[in-house]
Parts: structure tokens; sequence; C-alpha cells
């Protein structure tokens, strides 16, 4: 991706988990590990709950969203683009929680995959992040249209754009002026950028420093607060190889998100 693979000092962390404790101050539980577990408890979902949360109710939050950028983007900007929507999808068997796959004709595939368990509190950011790739396609297709440059039509995979499209999907909240300032949100947030930045580490723990899977579960279940499922099912993302021996080329994925958003775009968009 030609950015560099730059980890988080332990007493960056130390400070999330410090500022976590303090948010948590008065919800049930004894040590700060087990407050974040029934926090997130609250909101957890899965299996065929979770298959009908996507197919209803986030399928509908999907056209929303896509009337927010209508609304607030396309507006300014002084032109539209045809939108036919997103379907979304439940798959399994997958090393990454969602995807979005676009189908051409203005419209794309989402799939979450419904192995993991999700939190109801995280999915709306999972809904502008995929709405806002969704977009992206959008206009690149329109573009393919009106020039006919068949550059347009082809994405590449695993390249150094995906720094910037997914640090653009991370930014979309901003991009859409969604305010979230409730007690509630900013303690998903935060217990949310201690998992991605805990994921980082744990992903050069395997991939440059040889360290074990077991290594890797165990920091991100001691510094990211995770629980032992959450753990082992975000593993597959981040491990050198895949359970067949292949090299997995999702390994490095994982830094895209968090520095495309703070090293490129978040800035960007702050100056414009």
């Amino acid at each position: 991706f030609n950015i560099p693979m730059r980890g988080f000092h332990e007493r960056e962390i130390t400070q999330l988990l410090e500022d976590l404790a303090d948010k948590l101050q008065g919800y049930p539980g004894g040590e700060l590990s087990e407050k974040v577990q029934l926090f997130t408890q609250q909101g957890k979902v899965s299996g065929e709950e979770l298959k009908a949360l996507i197919e209803n109710e986030l399928q509908q939050k999907a056209k929303d969203v896509g009337g927010l950028f209508k609304e607030r983007i396309f507006s300014v900007m002084g032109r539209d683009v045809t939108d036919n929507g997103v379907e979304y999808r439940c798959v399994s068997d997958k090393p990454w929680s969602g995807y979005n796959w676009y189908q051409r004709g203005f419209k794309s595939l989402n799939e979450f995959n419904i192995d993991r368990s999700f939190n109801k509190d995280t999915l709306a950011s999972v809904i502008y992040h995929e709405y806002e790739h969704h977009v992206s396609n959008l206009w690149r297709e329109q573009m393919y249209h009106d020039t006919g440059n068949i550059e347009l039509s082809i994405v590449p995979m695993h390249t150094g754009r995906c720094v910037i499209s997914e640090g653009t999907a991370d930014t979309a909240r901003d991009f859409l002026g969604i305010v979230e300032g409730d007690e509630r949100t900013q303690i998903v947030n935060t217990i949310s950028v201690l998992r991605r930045i805990t994921s980082i580490n744990a992903a050069i723990m395997l991939n440059a420093e040889n360290k074990t899977r077991e290594d890797a579960i165990s920091y991100m279940i001691e510094r990211g607060l995770r629980d032992a499922d959450s753990a082992k099912g975000s593993i597959a993302f981040i491990v050198p190889f895949q359970s067949d021996e292949r090299p997995n080329f999702y390994a490095p994925y994982v830094f895209t998100y968090f520095f495309g958003r703070t090293d490129f775009v978040l800035p960007t968009f702050q100056k414009a």
C-alpha cells in the first residue's frame, strides 16, 4: 500500500483505556474489561436476529443514508448521479465482517459475514462506511460513461488506492455532518478506536515479529478488551497465511482504514 507499517505505543493504548474507564464510571461491572463486555453485550446481535436486522432495518437505513448523500453532498456539488441502491445480503465463511461489491448499473451488493456477531451501536457506522464505497463507484461509473476511459471501469485490489478508498469511507459521517454526541456513542467510538489500533499492533506482531496466533489473540483480549470469540473471529483478517497455507492478502489491509482516514482524508477534508 506504500504506507509505513506503523504501530501504536502502549502508552497511547493505556491513555485510551484510562479515558474509557472514566466514561464507564457508574456502569455495571467491576474491572474495566468486565464493564466493556457488559456494555457491548447490550447491543450484541448474531445468527438469525442479525440476519433479520441486516435484511430489514439496515436495508432501510441504507436508503436513508443515500438520501443524505443527495441532500448534503450532491446538492453542494451542483451535480447528481443515478443511484439504484444497495442490496444487503448475508454470507458466511469470510475473513472480513462486511464487503461492498459494485455491480455496475449504478448499484451495489453489500455482504455481511454473519459468522460473526455485531453490535447494533456500531452497525450504523458500517452503513455510512459501505455506502460511501457505493457512492464513490457511482461517480466512477458515471465518469466512465461520460469519457469512455476504460481504466475507470477497473478497481485494482490491494493497491495504494485502497488507503484513500477506506480512509474516505471511514470519513463518511464527517462529510455528511453526522454529529453523535450522546454518552453511549462516545463510549462506542472510544471502544472502536481502541480495538482498531490494537488490531493494527496485533497484525504487526503476526506479520513482522513472528508472534503466534495465540499471542495476538491474547493481546487483543488484554489490551483491546475483546472477548475471546471476537478476538478469534478477527484474527483471520490479519494472519499471514490462510487455513490452507496460502498467503493471506488481507493481512496488511487493516492499516488502510485508520491511516487512510487520519493521515490523508480527514486532514484534507478539514482544510477544504
